[in-house]
């Protein structure tokens, strides 16, 4: 084989390794432990796995392991669009909202 074509097929080799193992890490960041979905949601990692308990969050064990993954996507799902009313500014008492029709 001349050397340029060596040095292409290295260069193409090399460039693949690299793009699978991007491509591995992006994987595996999709699934997350119980302590990386907790510290993700800035939640305890108890409340993590009680919304796993009560089916609030799909979760998957790695078959005759302990370790618990979770999707990303499935954590996401857990989320809901906050209401204007509901958020309470920065800086701002922390007031209980007043029943509708009472202010």
């Amino acid at each position: 084989m001349p050397s340029e074509n060596r040095d292409h097929a290295e260069a193409t080799a090399s460039g693949d390794e690299s793009e699978n193992k991007t491509r591995m890490e992006s994987e595996s960041r999709d699934l997350l432990t119980v302590e990386q979905a907790a510290a993700y949601l800035q939640l305890s990692q108890s409340s993590i796995r009680s919304y796993i308990r009560q089916g609030k969050l799909n979760a998957f064990r790695i078959a005759g392991k302990r370790k618990v993954l979770i999707p990303r996507t499935a954590l996401l799902k857990l989320l809901e669009p906050a209401r204007a009313q509901d958020i309470v500014p920065e800086g701002a008492p922390d007031a209980a909202p007043a029943p509708d029709g009472e202010e």
